[in-house]
């Protein structure tokens, strides 16, 4: 299924070797994901990300 995804984010450095990643993703889904012809549902969401690496 097709989509448009973007996504934005960044990476921190805290101390030595560890630091911290954020980041905001959108998908907006384009065809309908059922098969109910009474119905028309796409998927579209925002997801927001968090990492810590050491």
């Amino acid at each position: 299924m097709p989509s448009l995804i973007l996504g934005a984010g960044a990476e921190f450095d805290l101390s030595g070797n560890t630091s911290i990643a954020a980041g905001l993703t959108y998908n907006n889904g384009f065809t309908d994901i059922t098969t109910d012809k009474n119905n028309n549902i796409r998927n579209h969401y925002l997801g927001i990300n968090f990492g810590v690496f050491f």
